[in-house]
């Protein structure tokens, strides 16, 4: 029930900011995976490497969290490209899944700090790629390279 009243409030939001209807599709499904995710977010006395460190524990609960946020983001067709700083390569839907936006995130900043009582947090920079999907079809390119969407933070649409 919580669930379903934090998505009917960030609709209203949303549509009050009177943002296009694939840019407030894309926060949504960004929001949903985040409410999905926060539920796999336990502290629990298991999970420490050898040292004792819990580092096995966060690159497991962060893996997690690119995997669940990619999953969502490809799965809605809004998704272009994505970058993580947790992942060495571009992710990019098959062609015909493609979307017109691009988006850089760090699923969950400040994760290793959860075993000081912090909270961890997912960052988003969202950015519309039109010229960019032009381009590389003239080109005869089929997928972007990571020098293709990085951008100034300026651009963002959303974050």
């Amino acid at each position: 029930k919580r669930e379903l009243e934090q998505a009917s409030s960030l609709q209203s939001v949303l549509e009050n900011e009177g943002l296009e209807e694939d840019l407030s599709s894309l926060i949504q499904t960004i929001a949903q995976a985040a409410i999905s995710l926060a539920g796999d977010i336990s502290l629990d006395a298991g999970g420490n490497d050898s040292a004792g460190n819990g580092r096995v524990r966060w690159d497991s609960l962060e893996q997690t969290a690119v995997d669940t946020f990619t999953k969502a983001l490809v799965d809605s067709g809004l998704l272009f490209a994505g970058v993580s700083d947790f992942q060495d390569t571009l992710i990019v839907p098959e062609p015909h899944l493609c979307g017109p936006f691009v988006v850089a995130f760090d699923p969950m900043d400040g994760c290793a700090e959860m075993d000081s009582g912090a909270s961890p947090g997912s960052i988003f920079g969202v950015f519309r790629m039109p010229e960019l999907r032009a381009r590389l079809v003239k080109e005869g390119v089929d997928q972007p390279h990571v020098c293709d969407v990085l951008r100034r933070p300026r651009d963002q649409v959303a974050a």
